[in-house]
């Protein structure tokens, strides 16, 4: 391992050890097709843009090109010479920073929707807050407390729909909303939908609403679950940030005041209050 002129240390991928944790990777699908052409390109031009490391204990980890070092060892498995690889050192050892990274490079394969939002929980998981989030990454404030809930409250079918093309973005949120977090009733409003549009069909948003007007129903919540969803229709009606507490206050009230309610009701009381 040595330095260039323009700074970069040069790995001999055959030869140098570099450690690779996937669980940091937000990246989960490297679609098949572009990692081919990847892998083309690699072996005809080499690597263009250099890979992202950090050193720890004289170790090399991986901390950014994920999909450009899977090539590269597909590459040297089918005996292919990849001779050697440019990288940047990062001096970051928070494990947020690698994930902001990927939100924040404009190198490499853009990430899905479902990786967005996958990635978008991590950080959450990690204390940050949507508006935190929203300042480091650009993306808008409502958008990533619709993705951050989709991440955690859509089934692995419904993950998968979305990745596959099958339903949109915008669609898979109004499903987990209108699901309340119920599972069979995300696998409910997915088959009224596929059967409003007919078999192998793309689920449109307007469908996807008419099937979740039509599943409505009051429900029985936790008060945290109450107070979740709550903020959650809040921030997606652009009623109120969540650091306004006074209005929180008010929420606080309406909520525990009894155990089951209905979501558009309460709404249309709080916004009646301010």
């Amino acid at each position: 391992m040595k330095k260039n002129m323009n700074g970069f240390i040069v790995i001999d991928p055959t030869s140098d050890v570099v450690i690779v944790d996937h669980e940091k990777n937000v990246r989960q699908d490297y679609g098949q097709e572009e990692l081919a052409e990847l892998e083309a390109s690699i072996a005809e031009n080499g690597v263009r843009v250099p890979i992202k490391v950090r050193i720890v204990d004289e170790e090399i980890h991986l901390y950014h090109g994920y999909r450009r070092w899977t090539a590269i060892q597909n590459l040297i498995a089918r005996g292919i010479e990849v001779k050697a690889v440019n990288a940047e050192v990062v001096k970051s050892s928070l494990p947020e920073d690698e994930i902001f990274d990927h939100f924040i490079s404009n190198s490499g394969k853009p990430l899905t929707d479902v990786e967005k939002a996958e990635g978008l929980k991590k950080l959450r998981n990690l204390g940050y807050e949507a508006q935190e989030i929203s300042k480091k990454t650009g993306i808008n404030y409502q958008t990533i407390l619709a993705l951050i809930n989709f991440a955690e409250q859509a089934t692995k079918e419904l993950k998968n729909m979305v990745e596959a093309g099958e339903v949109n973005i915008t669609a898979g949120i109004e499903i987990v909303r209108g699901a309340k977090k119920d599972v069979d009733a995300q696998k409910e409003i997915i088959a009224q939908v596929k059967e409003a549009k007919g078999k192998g069909a793309k689920i449109t948003v307007a469908k996807v609403k008419e099937a979740v007007k039509s599943d409505s129903k009051t429900v029985t919540l936790s008060p945290k679950e109450r107070f979740s969803a709550i903020l959650d229709k809040m921030a997606e009606e652009y009623l109120v940030e969540t650091e306004d507490y006074a209005i929180l206050d008010r929420v606080f009230y309406a909520l525990f005041r009894t155990e089951t309610f209905n979501v558009e009701e309460v709404i249309s009381q709080i916004k009646e209050r301010v």
